[in-house]
């Protein structure tokens, strides 16, 4: 018969778990004592929480200097939040001052599309409508770039790419519309200039010409007095003489008679051509003062040139200047009006 065994009655985990936390422990111990697997004794530990005590060996008999813990290093301090953006009074006057000039730069591309539109119309009503289109599509070009930024804030990803595809179409035939009324102007002005210097100098020729004919005429005698001479001089002569010599106009053997005819004539044809030449370098004197005063036709497109040793002529940078000046009104007004908003926020 077999020999009785001693069986340990089984203790719940909760009271296990209750020694272990009161008192330091041993894994092997709490093994032993309680007829526990490792793996069941890490279960406990796990599922109540607790943390191994662990036996501090004996410090009898040890010399040993106390351990002194290392100085603490203070923390060093935390970076300070960053300040919010101070909307000063200077951050205003730029939102301003953009403002402002938005509204200038539109006001003025506006007007001029306008007047190019229109002049495409054949009758009022075309002129009109022509004209209001244009200012349609410079409005789109200054709103709809700032209407593309706050459909940016609110995540509205196709309307944003359809202003800013909107925005692109209308600012580009803007350019283009402020470009032709900027040619055309720029243009006739300038020829208009041009055919003033054109005319100054064929008139200055003129006058030097005329001045040049006067200096090599020597008779001082008085036109009137001379032609009354030359009509008495002309009855002293035979009426043989006259026939023969046609009035004393062809060299024959009345030259002798006709002598005194001939000199009157030659100095009355002189007075009368230097009194012409007077009058007419007096005309043309009269003329040169009433232009208008241009210096070139385009002085700074020339000042440019010669600037640029001749690089770039003065027809180039017209042409550019004139570029620039339909670029700028046309495609400002709609990134001005953005920066007016963002700085003003």
């Amino acid at each position: 018969m077999a020999k009785p065994r001693l069986v340990r009655p089984e203790v719940p985990d909760d009271v296990i778990a209750q020694e272990m936390s009161e008192r330091p422990y041993s894994v092997s111990a709490v093994q032993k004592k309680y007829s526990k697997t490792r793996g069941e004794i890490r279960s406990i530990e796990k599922r109540f929480g607790l943390k191994k005590k662990e036996v501090q060996p004996s410090r009898k008999g040890l010399n040993l200097a106390p351990v002194v813990p290392p100085a603490l290093k203070p923390l060093a301090d935390a970076p300070d939040p960053p300040k919010p953006v101070q909307k000063s009074a200077g951050r205003k006057l730029l939102a301003v001052g953009c403002l402002l000039t938005a509204i200038a730069f539109a006001a003025a591309n506006a007007f001029m599309n306008m007047q190019f539109g229109a002049s495409f119309g054949q009758g009022e009503s075309d002129r009109f409508v022509l004209g209001a289109v244009n200012v349609a599509v410079d409005l789109g070009s200054l709103f709809l770039l700032a209407a593309a930024a706050y459909f940016r804030e609110d995540e509205h990803y196709t309307l944003l790419a359809l202003a800013l595809l909107i925005w692109a179409l209308c600012t580009g035939y803007s350019a283009c519309s402020a470009l032709g009324y900027t040619s055309n102007n720029v243009g006739d002005s300038l020829r208009a200039r041009g055919s003033v210097n054109e005319q100054r100098e064929d008139m200055m020729g003129q006058k030097k010409r005329a001045e040049t004919y006067r200096k090599a005429i020597k008779e001082t005698g008085d036109q009137t007095i001379l032609e009354n001479q030359m009509t008495i001089a002309l009855g002293m002569v035979p009426t043989k003489n006259l026939a023969s010599s046609e009035k004393c106009t062809k060299p024959t053997i009345s030259a002798t008679v006709c002598y005194d005819y001939n000199r009157i004539k030659d100095a009355y044809v002189s007075a009368k051509a230097r009194d012409d030449l007077d009058k007419q370098i007096a005309s043309l004197t009269g003329q040169l003062a009433a232009l208008p005063p241009v210096s070139a036709k385009d002085p700074g497109a020339e000042q440019i040139s010669q600037m640029s040793w001749g690089a770039v002529t003065a027809e180039q940078v017209r042409s550019y200047l004139v570029r620039c000046l339909a670029l700028i009104i046309s495609m400002s007004p709609g990134p001005l009006l953005a920066f007016a908003r963002s700085l003003w926020r």
